[in-house]
C-alpha cells in the first residue's frame, strides 16, 4: 500500500537493479527525472545507503509512479510517501512495516493498469520492506533480442526450469491488450479495401459521364477509321490518368497528416478506451507501394467497363442522334 496523506492507493512494488538495462521507464518519464541517482558518481555514498535499505532524513529513498497514481493520490514531485506491506492478516502481533520515500519522477505508459498499479524503486530498499533476503525476488524480467519468437522462447525456458518456477511471456500476462491491436490491425484491410471499392465505383460513374459528354466526338473518330481498341485504350488511360492523380494527392495528403500527427498530436484519444493518448501513425513503404498497385488495378479494371461500352457506340447512330 501507498499513501500520501488521506489517500491510500495498492500498487505492485517493482524493484530496480542499479545495473538495469531491461525497462525502457526512462522514455516515459513525463515529470521529474528517472532514478538517476544510479548513474550519478557523485552520489555513490547515498546510492550505497539506498540499495542496503538504510538512509537517513536528507537522503530518502526515490520512487517512481504513474500519472494515474499520482492524480488519485493528490500529491507531487518531491512529496514523501509512505509505504506499507505486512504477511497475512493484519493484527497487533502482525504490524505492517512501513518506509518512507520521496517521489522523484512520474511516468506515463497510456495503459490505466501500468499508470495507476505499478511503482519502481531500487531494488535492495524493496527486499529490505519486504524483508527478503539479499537474493531472494518474487519474479525476474528477461528482455528478449528484438525478432525473437516470444512463445517458443518461453516454453523452452519453461522446461529449463524445476518446479516450482514458471515462465510467463508477456503475450499471456497481457493478453487483453496484444488481442486489441490484432483486432485494430484484421479491420485496417476491410476498411482500406471498402474505401478502394468506393472510389472504383466512383470512377466508373465519372467515365461513364465522360463517354455520355463525348458521344458525339466517339461518333466523329469512328467515322474517321478509329477502331474499337482505339476508343477502349482511350478511355482506359483516361482512368488510369484520373487514378494516377488522386494516387499523388492522397499519397501527399496522408504524409502531410502523418507530419501535424507527429508534431502535434492533433488527433487525441481517450486511453481508457484505446491504452494511449494520441492517434500513432508510422508510415511503411510497403504499405503505400501496396495500396498503389492494388489501388490502380482495381481502377484500371472499373475503367475497362465504361470503355467497353464507349467502344460499342455506333457512330451512324450518334451522327443521326446529333442532327436530331
Amino acid at each position: 500500500m501507498i499513501q500520501s496523506g488521506n489517500r491510500v492507493e495498492g500498487v505492485l512494488l517493482k524493484g530496480l537493479e542499479s545495473t538495469d538495462n531491461v525497462t525502457d521507464l526512462p522514455n516515459y518519464i513525463r515529470e521529474g527525472t528517472y532514478i538517476d541517482f544510479l548513474s550519478n558518481e557523485n552520489s555513490h555514498r547515498a546510492r550505497k545507503k539506498i540499495e542496503s535499505g538504510f538512509s537517513d532524513h536528507s537522503e530518502v529513498t526515490p520512487i517512481i509512479i504513474g500519472t494515474r497514481l499520482r492524480k488519485e493520490l493528490s500529491t507531487n514531485l518531491q512529496k514523501s510517501v509512505f509505504i506499507y506491506s505486512i504477511k497475512g492478516v493484519p493484527s497487533k502481533s502482525n504490524l505492517p512495516d512501513i518506509k518512507k520515500a520521496q517521489i522523484q519522477g512520474v511516468y506515463e505508459i497510456g495503459i490505466d493498469k501500468f499508470d495507476t498499479g505499478i511503482a519502481v524503486a531500487p531494488i535492495a530498499w524493496v527486499r529490505k520492506l519486504m524483508n527478503y533476503s539479499v537474493d531472494q525476488s518474487d519474479q525476474i524480467l528477461i528482455k528478449t533480442k528484438k525478432g525473437t519468437n516470444l512463445r517458443a522462447f518461453n516454453a523452452w525456458l519453461n522446461d529449463q526450469l524445476l518446479y516450482p518456477l514458471h515462465t510467463e511471456s508477456v503475450l499471456e500476462t497481457y493478453s487483453p491488450i496484444f488481442a486489441w491491436v490484432n483486432l485494430q490491425e484484421q479491420t485496417i484491410p476491410v476498411v482500406i479495401g471498402v474505401m478502394i471499392i468506393v472510389a472504383a465505383f466512383n470512377l466508373i460513374g465519372t467515365i461513364l459521364m465522360m463517354i455520355l459528354e463525348r458521344t458525339k466526338d466517339i461518333g466523329i473518330l469512328k467515322t474517321m477509321g478509329a477502331n474499337d481498341s482505339t476508343i477502349k485504350l482511350i478511355f482506359l488511360l483516361q482512368g488510369s490518368l484520373i487514378t494516377l492523380t488522386g494516387l499523388i494527392i492522397g499519397i501527399s495528403i496522408s504524409l502531410l497528416f502523418y507530419w501535424l500527427q507527429s508534431q502535434f498530436s492533433i488527433i487525441t484519444l481517450p486511453q481508457e478506451n484505446y491504452y494511449m493518448s494520441t492517434a500513432p501513425v508510422e508510415p511503411h513503404l510497403i504499405d503505400f507501394v501496396l495500396v498503389t498497385c492494388v489501388t490502380f488495378t482495381l481502377s484500371w479494371l472499373a475503367s475497362y467497363i465504361p470503355s467497353r461500352v464507349a467502344s460499342r457506340i455506333n457512330p451512324l447512330k450518334v451522327i443521326a442522334f446529333g442532327k436530331g
